[in-house]
C-alpha cells in the first residue's frame, strides 16, 4: 500500500514539475515578447523622425530593415505563446 502511495506522489510531483516547467518557459517567451514590442516602438518612434544628420543613409535603411524584421519577431513570438 506504501508503495503505491509513494508511487501515486512521484506521479503527481511529476505532472506538477512539467506544468511548472511550461508556465516557466512560457513567461520567459512573454518577457522577451514585451521587451521586444518596448524596443520595437521606441525605434519606430525615433524613425518617424528625419534622419539625423550623424547617421548616414546606409545605417538609417539598416534601422528601417531592422524595425521591419522586429515586427516579424514579434509576431513569432505572439504564435508561440499562442501555442503554449
Amino acid at each position: 500500500m506504501l508503495g503505491l502511495l509513494f508511487w501515486f506522489i512521484l506521479m503527481v510531483l511529476n505532472q506538477w514539475s512539467y506544468i511548472m516547467i511550461d508556465a516557466m518557459q512560457k513567461q520567459r517567451v512573454q518577457d522577451e515578447l514585451n521587451e521586444l514590442v518596448e524596443r520595437k516602438d521606441k525605434l519606430a518612434v525615433f524613425l518617424t523622425k528625419d534622419k539625423p544628420s550623424d547617421i548616414d543613409v546606409e545605417r538609417w535603411v539598416l534601422l528601417h530593415r531592422q524595425l521591419h524584421i522586429m515586427v516579424k519577431y514579434v509576431e513569432v513570438l505572439e504564435q508561440r505563446l499562442a501555442l503554449m
